[in-house]
């Protein structure tokens, strides 16, 4: 036989044992401290880099970037003219849409750097700006331009 108030009080029993247990996991559990938000410099709209190189190494040659203010990005990938849309997205990010590019040919090994080049920046890049330059990263690796004034 079960007695309604017996019930009761276990529940409330539970309840209370509950009430007393939580604070103290609380305490002991080891606190994270506050993300702060991720400060980025905007992105140089409308400004003109020269690619300096690509993966540390050194890129002759007259591989270039802009980005517009209507997130135009456009410039020189060594033989020929490319533009696509380029939109600077939260937490450094950067995203290409398809190119359109000239049809120009040029000897092989400034139609390979051009290819690389092109591949690069539409590699799913990340972006940092240090003094005077652009840095974008991405699975292809990392193009480092000089700011053309």
């Amino acid at each position: 036989m079960t007695y309604p108030g017996a019930m009761t009080r276990y529940v409330l029993l539970l309840a209370l044992a509950a009430g007393l247990v939580a604070p103290a996991l609380a305490q002991a559990a080891p606190r994270k401290a506050p993300q702060k938000p991720l400060k980025l410099d905007p992105f140089p709209i409308g400004q003109s880099f020269r690619l300096a190189s690509i993966n540390g190494k050194a890129v002759s040659g007259n591989l270039t970037l802009r980005v517009d203010d209507t997130f135009r990005g456009s410039g020189s990938s060594g033989c020929n003219s490319w533009s696509a849309a380029m939109y600077p997205l939260k937490n450094g990010r950067l995203a290409m849409g398809p190119v359109a590019m000239t049809k120009r040919a040029c000897p092989g090994p400034v139609m390979a750097l051009e290819r690389r080049y092109l591949y690069a920046l539409h590699s799913g890049l990340r972006w940092s700006t240090p003094p005077g330059a652009l840095v974008l990263k991405g699975a292809a690796g990392t193009l480092r331009f000089e700011r053309a004034y």
